[in-house]
């Protein structure tokens, strides 16, 4: 026998083959079994109308990224003949390993019923999915990652003759977004539908929504839709009713389609748990999948601080944690903070002083910090939601605590300015004044404006709006500041209005 032998397919793929695997040494442009280029003028493929797909378990074949025309890749191109799709590796095939994956590949294509409608692109993910769970083999991770699909991954293996309008589930919630159930008098019934059949172009569906009372009396509504051509989430609104105990819903109500399947056209949700039901914005509580991260705030002295700020030595730390779904009330441990001192100390954890419930979706934890030594420090804060979303990257921020009182720091952005001037002024201490006030007067002496302010520790920032309404010309800002023991300091400086 050659090295490499020549073989006759056509007649197979003329008659109309719907898959061709191969298994053996090759290369971009040559096999072992070497049935060639379709494209040749020598070859015997008049195949148009009748393209199968082709799965190759050898080296190098969807090599597409090398000097030569791929093979593969004629086998898909070429005008009214070849393949509609070819599946293959780019680079080493192993036996051992690439026996796995055609074995997984048959079983998501032939044998498993949830995977038989999936389109090739899907098939694939599943594969790779089912491979992952099973085993950290390197080679076979290297196959995974080196097959490649040429072709379209929306297609459908199996064409389905008729639809299959499938109820995958039911949850209903307040009709306004982020609202729990109770505060609100409305409710939004939610359908998930899908379509694991044939997709027919603006076919109307019939769908029947029944509400049974505790009287076991029942209401019907009837709404005719147009679904999309694979899987869509159905809202209808009604009225919230505490004596409804079960909500039904039915799909191709009239039984005018013809379906594969007429068995999964119902489904329903009990409501006689009214108490529980109200305390959620959606009902089941995991009805939907949570992939939306919580939102983490945080405030030191009631006030968001930029990185390399100054506080007091006994600051007062909030971090907030916001969903869109109910967070677990009753557990602050959905909130973690941690502080050091220095680059080379260890993180500690704090301890929250008290918790309180902003709203069901809404938590908030107060940590209160006394008696800091003089120095740097890092602050970390994470959050996580009932689902085990994680808020992101962790909050982390450094801030400054001072021994000694030094002078405030004074400026004004920008200057000169013709709409508002940005006042901003440094208090650095343990300890902040506990009252200061703003003068602002004209060229000539006269009041134009004032504040009465509540200072902090660390920038603070007055926006003198009252700008853009004076005439152009110079301004003399004055800031007086007063402490708990009597003591006073007085900065000023100039604002020039263009």
């Amino acid at each position: 026998m050659d090295e490499v032998e020549a073989v006759d397919i056509s007649k197979e793929v003329n008659e109309g083959v719907s898959m061709i695997s191969y298994a053996g040494h090759g290369s971009s442009n040559t096999l072992d079994f070497n049935f060639g280029y379709c494209s040749s003028p020598t070859s015997n493929f008049h195949n148009k109308g009748k393209y199968p797909i082709l799965f190759f378990n050898g080296c190098s074949i969807n090599n597409i990224f090398y000097k030569y025309d791929p093979l593969s890749t004629d086998w898909l191109i070429t005008p009214d003949k070849g393949a509609i799709a070819v599946l293959a590796g780019s680079f080493w095939s192993y036996p051992a390993s690439t026996q796995q994956y055609v074995y997984s590949l048959y079983q998501k294509l032939f044998a498993d019923s949830t995977s038989l409608t999936g389109t090739l692109g899907k098939i694939q993910q599943l594969v790779n999915q089912d491979l992952s769970s099973q085993s950290s083999d390197l080679t076979l991770r290297s196959d995974m990652q080196q097959i490649i699909l040429q072709g379209d991954p929306a297609l459908h293996i199996f064409p389905l003759s008729k639809p299959d309008y499938a109820v995958r589930s039911l949850f209903v919630q307040a009709r306004k977004a982020g609202t729990v159930i109770q505060n609100d008098d409305s409710l939004t019934v939610n359908l998930i539908l899908a379509n694991v059949g044939k997709y027919i172009t603006g076919q109307a569906v019939s769908i029947e929504l029944k509400k049974i009372y505790s009287t076991n009396e029942t209401v019907s509504q009837h709404v005719v839709i147009h679904p999309g051509s694979f899987r869509d989430t159905l809202s209808f609104p009604v009225k919230k009713e505490l004596s409804v105990k079960r909500i039904e819903l039915t799909v191709d109500s009239d039984s005018k389609i013809d379906e594969l399947n007429e068995t999964n056209n119902q489904i329903g949700i009990d409501l006689a748990d009214w108490a529980e039901i109200q305390k959620n914005s959606v009902y089941p509580v995991n009805a939907l999948p949570d992939q939306l991260n919580p939102i983490l705030s945080v405030t030191i002295d009631n006030r968001v601080i930029k990185n390399g700020d100054y506080v007091s030595a006994n600051p007062v730390i909030h971090i907030g944690l916001t969903d869109e779904n109910q967070l677990p009330i009753d557990n602050l441990a959905t909130i973690q903070a941690y502080l050091k001192q220095c680059d080379a100390c260890p993180f500690i954890t704090l301890k929250p002083q008290s918790g309180s419930v902003v709203s069901s979706v809404s938590l908030l934890a107060t940590y209160q910090l006394t008696q800091l030594p003089t120095g740097t420090y890092e602050l970390l804060a994470t959050g996580r939601d009932a689902s085990g979303n994680a808020s992101g990257n962790a909050y982390a921020i450094t801030f400054n605590v001072a021994d000694a009182t030094t002078p405030i720091e004074w400026k004004v952005y920008p200057n000169p300015s013709s709409e508002v001037a940005q006042i901003s002024f440094t208090v650095v201490g343990k300890v902040a004044p506990k009252s200061a006030r703003l003068l602002i007067f004209s060229s000539i002496g006269e009041l134009v404006d004032s504040y009465l302010l509540t200072p902090f520790v660390g920038e603070n920032i007055v926006y003198w709006e009252k700008l853009r309404g004076l005439p152009a010309g110079l301004y003399q800002a004055s800031l007086q500041a007063i402490w708990e023991d009597g003591r006073q300091e007085t900065v000023s400086g100039r604002i020039v209005k263009r």
